[in-house]
């Protein structure tokens, strides 16, 4: 994904829940469990047994552009050292998921994988059953 096609997702109002992105990170996250840690954005650097983890947002952000957490959003060495440009990742994982605000808190700041990934479920219902 273009840096103009994040920016046009981010300006449009409220979009239809994209329960095709949803359905993607719920395959990565299934298919390979070891890799959906709901505490961090992102770790490039996890055990070798485990090697790369990330939150709903986090895959979101990396599935629907191919890049890492940290380069699209700008954000530097961590969220304190965060450009000027920089876009918060649960900001943008929204966007990109459809997601309203109380829907993001409810997908992005539970730490507990398995119920996060129950939210993630009612989400792909809910997107599946909108006009």
């Amino acid at each position: 994904m273009t840096t103009e096609a994040i920016a046009d997702a981010m300006s449009e109002e409220k979009k239809m829940l994209n329960t095709d992105l949803m359905i993607q990170v719920r395959n990565q996250i299934t298919m390979d469990p070891q890799s959906h840690y709901q505490s961090a954005w992102e770790n490039l650097d996890g055990p070798a047994w485990c090697g790369t983890t990330r939150c709903m947002a986090g895959w979101a952000i990396h599935l629907a552009t191919g890049r890492t957490v940290q380069d699209v959003c700008n954000y530097g060495e961590g969220l304190q050292g965060a450009r000027d440009d920089w876009t918060h990742p649960a900001d943008l994982g929204a966007e990109l998921l459809g997601l309203d605000d109380n829907e993001a808190a409810a997908l992005f700041y539970e730490l507990d994988n398995k119920e996060a990934l129950a939210v993630l479920d009612e989400l792909i219902e809910k997107g599946k059953n909108q006009s």
